[in-house]
């Protein structure tokens, strides 16, 4: 596990306790700070004033240990996870609540959360996806399930009327608070069952996307409650029958991108951008723009309607669109961790952007108001052979060995907050082995540090546990 503070990437181990540390799942921090994490076959796990807790069905209300794929805190600070057979409820006070017994238990056998989203009510939506697929709506008026065929991977939405709106492979679900309508291509204009993403206009109209690889009968669509606008590829030049994201800009323009038919990913495989202006449909593709890669796997635009795009494939990397310009940061022109981009969220809090990679690329981070200039790779595998520390846990004093060639610059301590204590510069440095007592380190009580080691290649930060 990760941790940002705003300067530095602080690496926690995950302990190997009971294979728990096999696959994480999911990962939410309440408002305490508490970080608790999902994992596959160990349980849930809770990581608090830096000492990770397992929790399982050997010490707890859980009645399985493999942890939903969506952990969710809401607004009253509960945090909400999903088992193989049971949902359950953590309050801020360690309380704990299991919510199957009041509800028809054969609806969850053998299922597993996939998705869970709190509405601006106030209500716990929750999705499944094996066994008998439902979706369950958790609030204080009383908990209700609905079923459907093939509703796994859910996705919940909330407009400003008040309504729930569902994408699910099975088609389109509207919750008015009442009553769960679906619409499919059976009883609507809906081109296909699939579903992918959803998104509101200024007006509050619903637009979607739906449509599945090897299917081609794909389409954009509006509703506006009352009334269907279908956009296909046949009928209005769409570039392709599979749309898969959208994305609304402060104008009112929307922008998508397509998956390719073949579901192959690299540069040549996809169709590029695509704009709508109310009126126009436009594509930007590399034949016809500088766009450096025609695979997009995600879109995100920030508050001057700027575009990001995780422009997938060699030399592609991360693409900034301003509508006329493009500005294009890979491996071969910046700090890009991969060109094999797949996510990109805005931090406004720190002023991030944060790019995710496929292939064992990690993760890359650049300022938001820098434009992308300053990007750089947070990889955490190579580095983490940089350096061991012995002995841990360490009573006097701590040695740092180094492993290899390494040209090391400097060496700092935090404590578990994130707070440094102490920086010593090793520029120049040929020893293999680095001795230091803990008072010159300035830790003069037990508990857990960080020591993290920085050189021209990256850093690498590992975990000290002081006893008193």
């Amino acid at each position: 596990m990760v941790q940002y503070n705003g300067e530095n990437f602080i690496s926690y181990e995950i302990p190997h306790i009971d294979n728990y540390y096999d696959f994480i799942y999911s990962l939410e921090a309440d408002a305490d700070g508490t970080v608790w994490l999902g994992s596959r076959v160990g349980g849930l796990i809770k990581f608090k004033d830096g000492v990770f807790k397992q929790i399982n069905v050997s010490n707890s209300p859980l009645l399985a240990n493999d942890i939903a794929f969506d952990l969710e805190v809401d607004s009253d600070g509960n945090v909400w996870l999903g088992t193989r057979h049971n949902l359950v409820r953590i309050d801020p006070d360690d309380n704990w609540s299991s919510y199957y017994e009041d509800i028809n238990y054969d609806y969850f056998q053998g299922s597993r959360v996939t998705s869970a989203n709190v509405s601006p009510a106030g209500d716990l939506w929750v999705a499944f996806g094996r066994g008998d697929t439902c979706i369950l709506k958790v609030s204080d008026n009383g908990n209700r399930v609905f079923t459907g065929d093939n509703t796994n991977n859910s996705k919940f939405f909330f407009d400003r009327k008040g309504n729930t709106w569902i994408s699910s492979q099975s088609g389109l679900y509207r919750h008015d608070g009442s009553t769960l309508q679906h619409f499919s291509p059976e009883n609507s204009p809906l081109t296909s069952y699939c579903v992918n993403a959803l998104a509101f206009d200024g007006d509050d109209n619903l637009w979607g996307t739906a449509g599945m690889a090897g299917e081609n009968n794909g389409c954009v669509f509006k509703y506006d409650g009352v009334n269907w606008t279908i956009y296909t590829e046949e009928a209005d030049g769409l570039p392709s029958s599979t749309p898969h994201g959208l994305k609304f800009d402060s104008k009112g323009t929307l922008w998508l991108h397509f998956r390719y038919d073949g579901g192959v990913i690299g540069k040549e495989y996809g169709y590029g951008l695509t704009k709508f202006d109310g009126t126009n449909w436009t594509s930007y593709n590399m034949d016809n723009s500088d766009i450096p890669s025609n695979t997009i796997l995600d879109i995100e635009i920030d508050r001057e309607d700027n575009l990001w795009l995780a422009t997938c494939g060699k030399g592609g990397g991360l693409t900034k669109f301003d509508g006329v310009d493009w500005e294009v940061y890979n491996t071969s022109n910046s700090g890009l961790a991969s060109d094999w981009t797949s996510g990109i969220a805005l931090d406004y809090h720190r002023d991030k952007i944060w790019i995710t990679h496929l292939n064992d690329g990690g993760l890359s981070v650049a300022g938001l108001n820098s434009g992308g200039v300053d990007i750089e790779a947070v990889r955490m595998d190579a580095q983490a052979e940089w350096f061991d520390i012995y002995p841990n846990p360490a009573k006097t004093g701590v040695n740092i060995r180094l492993n290899g060639d390494i040209d090391v610059q400097s060496l700092e301590i935090f404590d578990v907050s994130g707070q440094l204590l102490c920086r010593r510069k090793l520029t120049g440095n040929t020893q293999p082995l680095i001795q230091l007592s803990l008072p010159v380190l300035n830790i003069d009580r037990g508990g857990f540090y960080f020591i993290k080691l920085t050189g021209k290649s990256g850093s690498c930060t590992k975990r000290l546990l002081v006893t008193d």
